[in-house]
């Protein structure tokens, strides 16, 4: 019987709110049992409000157990903050559906952002199981 990844697996480090620049990627990692069901991919920012950009550009890396890579560009579209903005705010931005994790494994993650972004607490990934019911 193959193994499954959870129906949502996730995983996040902090980043420093005062300053996280290009040229200081942030390491992540999930392993992978299934090499079946197709995922949504998405990347998780933590924000406070120091955050004063309405869309951000990060450069994500994704190295496969087999050791391909692949980086591409992602922009994040930043929700305006209601309500109480002495709290943090989350925003979650798919950036690959339907994607196939062909391998088992620790798949790795490396996030860096393509200017410096001020009032970022957190940066993540994501990925959901899109089985059909």
């Amino acid at each position: 019987m193959v193994g499954c990844i959870a129906e949502i697996d996730s995983v996040a480090t902090s980043v420093d709110p005062a300053g996280w620049y290009s040229g200081q990627p942030k390491s992540l990692a999930l392993t992978n049992d299934d090499t079946t069901a197709l995922n949504t991919m998405s990347l998780i920012v933590k924000y406070d409000k120091r955050l004063t950009n309405n869309s951000l550009r990060l450069n994500v890396t994704v190295i496969t157990p087999d050791s391909l890579t692949l980086t591409e560009e992602i922009k994040v579209a930043v929700p305006m903050r209601r309500g109480d903005v002495s709290r943090s705010t989350i925003a979650v931005e798919p950036f690959r559906c339907h994607a196939h994790l062909a391998r088992t494994g620790i798949y790795r993650f490396e996030i860096e952002p393509t200017h410096p972004i001020f009032g970022l607490t957190g940066i993540g990934i994501e990925i959901k199981n899109e089985k059909q019911d």
